[in-house]
């Protein structure tokens, strides 16, 4: 028995394209290989008889006997990471090889001219988009109707900052000689030729618009709850037809330095002593539970090569201190919830959170 190796095909040879409800294509720069799958469900049907005696000198036998049928599909789900890469157009707008997928998380629309700021949505069903998982040969998989659930921020100062994304879909399928569209129509094309990655450079949290700390590392974590809508037809193996979008949350952590206050300074603490400052803003806040905003601005404030996260009205969950070595404090957030009952959302503090490309 042999094996033809023209016919293995390796994850690092996929290649990962995205194509909008507005007729729009777009090269998603992968990290890693992607992860997809679809799950069926089925219902099992037992029969059995009672025992029978064939002949006077024959032992009663029964017969019991089982069987599964496939009755509908889960809705497939996939996940894959990209590199955050900020990129500013020669018009001063702010873009990104991966704003489309911001634009989806959060209900928006995406164009190519367009820059990426994009704060949650309250829409209740959101656009939905294509991805076409594939090799150059032609062979690959399609997942239909797609929405994105998850996008989780790493950062930290001796990797690069990236992005793991997970979503669902109404169908996954195979696709047989697919032809990948032309580098010319992608949409972030010109993104994708900037070599900006946000490597080795020291994040800053920032509070109250006030407050500067160097972060040492940093996560933060987007959610938009997505729930399956899906016919039950007799007589059919049912896919889902649509997603109805549920809560949005917004949560992550800090690490940082703790540095002591500067008790010398007439003025208050030094800028290279606001660790201990910041730590008792949060430990004490002066409007109740919720504080003041916050930010995170990855890879520093430096513009065409930074990202920033705001929290208007966050909720500080914990505060740890770690003495092991150097001190060390961490914080636990996560956001409030909308007040608003408006179409699109604000920047104001009934806004969950925004990210902007600087």
């Amino acid at each position: 028995m042999s094996a033809n190796a023209d016919h293995l095909y390796f994850g690092q040879d996929m290649q990962v394209y995205l194509y909008t409800e507005n007729n729009t294509w777009w090269k998603v720069p992968v990290e890693g290989v992607p992860q997809f799958e679809q799950n069926a469900q089925s219902e099992p049907v037992t029969v059995s008889t009672m025992p029978q005696q064939s002949s006077p000198y024959s032992s009663p036998l029964s017969t019991s006997n089982s069987k599964h049928f496939k009755t509908e599909y889960d809705p497939a789900s996939f996940s894959f990471s990209t590199a955050i890469r900020p990129y500013t157009t020669n018009t001063n707008k702010k873009q990104a090889a991966e704003s489309v997928l911001w634009e989806h998380l959060v209900g928006g629309n995406t164009y190519a001219n367009q820059s990426t700021a994009v704060e949650a949505s309250l829409k209740d069903e959101y656009t939905k988009f294509d991805l076409y998982i594939v090799y150059k040969t032609g062979f690959g998989f399609k997942l239909t109707g797609c929405v994105l659930t998850t996008a989780s921020i790493s950062v930290g100062i001796d990797s690069l900052a990236t992005i793991a994304w997970s979503g669902l879909a109404l169908k996954l399928d195979k696709v047989q000689g697919f032809t990948a569209p032309a580098q010319g129509i992608w949409q972030n094309r010109l993104h994708l030729q900037n070599n900006v990655y946000l490597r080795n450079k020291l994040s800053i949290f920032n509070m109250k618009d006030t407050y500067n700390v160097a972060a040492v590392s940093a996560s933060v974590e987007f959610k938009v709850q997505h729930t399956p809508v899906v016919p039950s037809i007799l007589g059919e193996i049912t896919y889902p037809v649509s997603f109805s979008r549920g809560p949005i949350e917004a949560s992550g952590s800090v690490s940082a330095y703790f540095l002591g206050q500067d008790t010398t300074a007439s003025n208050g603490p030094s800028a290279t002593h606001l660790g201990g400052v910041v730590l008792q803003e949060m430990l004490v806040p002066d409007n109740g539970p919720e504080t003041d905003p916050i930010r995170l601005h990855i890879g520093g404030t430096t513009a065409g090569s930074s990202v920033t996260v705001l929290l208007p009205s966050p909720f500080i969950q914990n505060v740890t201190l770690n003495p092991s070595e150097a001190m060390v404090f961490e914080i636990s957030f996560t956001s409030a919830s909308p007040t608003t009952d408006t179409t699109e959302l604000t920047l104001n503090k009934t806004s969950q959170f925004k990210v902007t490309y600087n």
